[in-house]
């Protein structure tokens, strides 16, 4: 757990520059008139939420390349980490920034509609999740691509069309062992208007968990990367 804090310690230092000028943009956007609209109940503000996750999603993937690259990376992996707890690291600071934007939002919000922002925060948690899962895929995929691949220019190529390629393939293999389960669900809200395959989330789940190890055992190998 010590080596996870530290990565995750690392990486913020990394990156306290980005978060200073998030910091400004919340700011701004916290104090805008519109915000303070009782009836927007703060979802004017999803927009603005959406673009800071996704400016800490690149920013991650940039440094999460960078630290494991043989140029930037060598004085990292001195230290007695491994990749598992590398990858972990980097999604402790990523996840834990987020989720400290969408309670400074949501608090704001609460106090300023007199109630709990209930769809500003679901709204955000779904946005939030979405490039979480993304932000696990990409990185393990570089990982593994960089292994083998040393030009930054080719290995960025592959990745790309790894990701688009591999999301079709496991699409087909994911429905095509549905198939053959019976639909067995979870309805989200009062009116049960969302509706979770729970086989669907469980492949999908070990398939993310199966990436993570491929990727944490390719980081151990410290093959070249880059």
């Amino acid at each position: 757990m010590k080596n996870i804090i530290s990565i995750a310690k690392h990486t913020f230092k990394t990156l306290r520059t980005t978060y200073i000028v998030e910091g400004i943009i919340l700011l701004l956007a916290l104090f805008s008139n519109s915000f303070f609209s009782r009836f927007t109940q703060g979802l004017d503000l999803v927009p603005t939420i959406s673009i800071l996750f996704t400016i800490n999603f690149i920013a991650h993937l940039i440094v999460f390349s960078l630290q494991i690259s043989k140029e930037h990376g060598n004085l990292l992996f001195l230290t007695p980490i491994n990749g598992m707890q590398f990858i972990l690291g980097h999604l402790l600071e990523l996840f834990g920034i987020d989720i400290l934007i969408l309670f400074i939002v949501g608090l704001v919000g609460s106090i300023n509609a007199h109630s709990f922002a209930s769809l500003l925060i679901t709204s955000s948690m779904g946005i939030l999740l979405g490039l979480l899962s993304a932000h696990l895929i990409i990185s393990a995929t570089i990982a593994i691509v960089g292994s083998y691949i040393r030009s930054t220019g080719l290995c960025v190529l592959i990745v790309i069309l790894s990701c688009i390629i591999g999301e079709g393939i496991y699409g087909w293999f994911n429905k095509a062992i549905i198939s053959f389960l019976p639909y067995f669900y979870m309805s989200i809200g009062r009116l049960g208007f969302i509706e979770i395959d729970i086989f669907s989330v469980l492949i999908d789940i070990l398939a993310l968990i199966g990436l993570q190890i491929t990727a944490a055992y390719m980081i151990d190998k410290k093959l070249d990367i880059y």
